[in-house]
């Protein structure tokens, strides 16, 4: 009995890493636009256009956004930054953020809002942890008071791979944020996740 529950443990972690690493792609050395597009089609997204104004570096394209469904969490929105000379993949950007979909000032989240945005990241932070080892981290998550205050509650991992694309993730939840600690307090809830290939 013991043993198969053991086997059970092991085939629903698989089961979640597999769902996982269809959902978000963090190798993207060699990887072309047409790759992505494909996924994108084959998960159903939509192409998401965004307002307001959009930083394209340099030798870059013109950024594609694609909009996914989700549960109990914002849609992700998937952002793709890529060579304008071949196609090649060189940031991928993924963010769950309620400011994506509302105008004027974003409002508090509930409590049961960031505890769901929370265990995405902890099951974010197990499977790269999984897989590249232990990150530089910052913050922590745990003490859920601190969403009521001016900084929030908020952390920060950061894992390399062995292709050397750096992988940044960060989330941040509080009622009413202060840049700097200074000016009105806003509404802050979202995780980000960017997989950066760093140019050689």
């Amino acid at each position: 009995m013991k043993s198969i529950f053991c086997l059970l443990i092991i085939l629903s972690i698989f089961q979640s890493e597999k769902a996982l690493s269809q959902e978000l792609q963090f190798d993207i050395v060699g990887k072309k636009m047409s790759d992505y597009s494909k996924l994108e089609k084959k998960l159903k997204s939509k192409i998401y256009e965004a307002d307001g104004d959009i930083i394209i570096p340099g030798g870059m394209a013109m950024p594609i956004k694609y909009r996914r469904q989700q549960k109990g969490i914002p849609d992700l929105i998937v952002t793709y930054t890529f060579t304008k000379k071949d196609s090649l993949m060189y940031e991928i950007e993924y963010d769950w953020d309620p400011r994506n979909f509302v105008q004027g000032d974003a409002t508090p989240q509930l409590l049961k809002f960031d505890q769901l945005l929370i265990n995405k990241y902890n099951e974010l932070l197990a499977s790269l942890t999984a897989n590249y080892g232990a990150s530089k981290s910052k913050g922590e998550l745990t003490d859920l008071a601190k969403i009521d205050t001016d900084n929030g509650l908020s952390r920060s991992d950061t894992f390399t791979t062995k292709n050397l694309e750096t992988i940044y993730m960060s989330i941040i939840m509080s009622s009413h944020y202060k840049f700097n600690g200074t000016g009105k307090g806003l509404p802050l809830h979202f995780l980000q996740v960017y997989v950066n290939q760093q140019r050689k």
